[in-house]
């Protein structure tokens, strides 16, 4: 356990006071002592009255979500020192950020790694981005509660898009996800309330957990043909969809996947399924009958409804209803 202590502000340091821990969330203005190497993780998380900052040239390191919903803080300053910026440090917030480390770049707001391959942290204010075509890589919640982004042009030179990277971005509409991208976080699109389109990419073999969950307004679901695996809670609580086809290829899907769904009516399951899990369609009502070719799929309890109808290789199938929730 590191040893602590507090400043007379209310400020939590450690390590010798060379790690900025926590402020308290009713601070107004913040001078961190020369000396400090890391603001940790969340250490001025929704501190709202928070309004000025200054950095020491001691600083090395800011951490996730550091400044996180400081919604007063109107600017902010990186030193020179700097030489890692942990996942969206600023999200929910308008800050003016400048820096001034040779490692990064700030572009119209957003920060990038200085060579500009890592998109590291959106601007709260955009309304739509187009990513240059240097970036390889958006990192874990760049976007995240973004709440007036309305487009993204992503381009084919991204390959990986990190966790909640777009998560809480509420007006987003839709989104065209180039065939380059090999890897999609979780939480990716999630609590994306107008997002009604889609487009994942040829390629993608694992569809991670919760990428689109609670995107109220989704109103298909597309699922490359090279998908084998679809997380948990993957598409819960698209209400709005009614039909599913999943392609051939997809061998498993886990918990929760498609729970919510509750206009879903068609679901195609495909010959090569090896297992449905635990409430995968659970909370789908109007849902009344599926058929799964293959007499050698496991589905597990509670996978459907009871008043679904379900045959596997023809033989109906009596699964034991989940409890409730």
């Amino acid at each position: 356990m590191k040893e602590t202590f507090m400043d007379k502000s209310g400020v939590i340091y450690a390590g010798g006071g060379k790690i900025l821990c926590k402020a308290p969330e009713d601070i107004v203005s913040c001078s961190v002592p020369e000396g400090v190497e890391t603001i940790d993780r969340l250490a001025f998380s929704d501190c709202a009255r928070l309004e000025t900052v200054s950095l020491p040239n001691t600083l090395l390191r800011v951490g996730d979500s550091a400044f996180n919903s400081c919604t007063s803080l109107a600017e902010l300053t990186i030193p020179e020192s700097v030489s890692e910026i942990g996942e969206n440090p600023f999200a929910g917030t308008e800050t003016r950020v400048t820096v001034k480390s040779p490692h990064f770049k700030v572009v119209r707001g957003t920060i990038y790694t200085s060579d500009m391959k890592e998109l590291v942290s959106c601007h709260s204010s955009r309304k739509t981005m187009r990513i240059p075509d240097t970036v390889e890589v958006i990192r874990p919640e760049a976007f995240r509660s973004v709440e007036g982004l309305r487009s993204v042009d992503i381009p084919s030179s991204v390959k990986s898009i990190g966790k909640y990277a777009f998560g809480w971005c509420k007006s987003l509409r839709h989104v065209y996800i180039p065939d380059s991208v090999r890897e999609i976080g979780e939480y990716a699109f999630a609590y994306c309330d107008s997002l009604s389109l889609a487009r994942l990419p040829e390629g993608l073999e694992e569809i991670r957990d919760s990428v689109f969950c609670l995107c109220c307004s989704l109103k298909e679901i597309e699922i490359p043909e090279s998908v084998r695996k679809i997380g948990w809670y993957a598409w819960y609580d698209c209400e709005k969809v009614r039909e599913l086809t999943i392609p051939e290829g997809v061998e498993e899907i886990y918990d929760h996947a498609f729970s919510g769904c509750g206009r879903l009516s068609k679901v195609s399951i495909p010959e090569s399924m090896k297992l449905i899990s635990y409430k995968a369609f659970f909370r789908c009502p109007a849902l009344k009958e599926v058929s799964i070719p293959s007499a050698s799929t496991v589905v597990e309890d509670g996978a459907f409804l009871k008043i679904c109808h379900v045959t596997r290789a023809g033989e109906v199938l009596d699964i034991p209803e989940a409890d409730l929730p």
